[in-house]
């Protein structure tokens, strides 16, 4: 059951990876992302629509815990929100896909239970949770 909820995880993330745009290379800014937490943030995946980049990645507390979270930045490299999901165990942001209502599509994968859950968050334009979704792989 663990390998197979691993591998929904990851093929879920790999499947939302696959309608990512190429990122250009070319650095205009750089930000230092912190999630308040001491420790240490480091980003999985990023896309970019309608003048916005949004981040999703790890944030891991001093502690050894980990929450996942999502930016979103402004063509001018500003903060606009930053969100944290969090479960009952370690959460990790694995994908992000910017959405035509200018929203983003978020594949997570949450520690429940010991197991890996994969699980889908869509956040609006301004940051708020419209739905989140854990997808059972039993």
């Amino acid at each position: 059951m663990y390998w197979k909820n691993v591998t929904a995880v990851f093929l879920l993330a790999g499947a939302i990876a696959l309608c990512l745009p190429q990122l250009a290379l070319s650095q205009y800014w750089s930000i230092r992302l912190d999630g308040g937490s001491g420790g240490t943030d480091i980003v999985h995946a990023a896309d970019h629509a309608g003048g916005y980049t949004t981040l999703t990645g790890t944030t891991q507390h001093t502690d050894g815990s980990t929450r996942a979270f999502t930016t979103r930045i402004s063509s001018s490299g500003d903060t606009l929100w930053t969100r944290m999901l969090s479960g009952t165990g370690d959460t990790h942001g694995i994908a992000v896909r910017c959405t035509p209502d200018t929203g983003a599509l978020v594949a997570c994968a949450q520690w429940t239970a010991a197991t890996w859950r994969p699980t889908l968050v869509k956040y609006t334009a301004d940051g708020s949770v419209a739905w989140e979704r854990q997808i059972d792989v039993s």
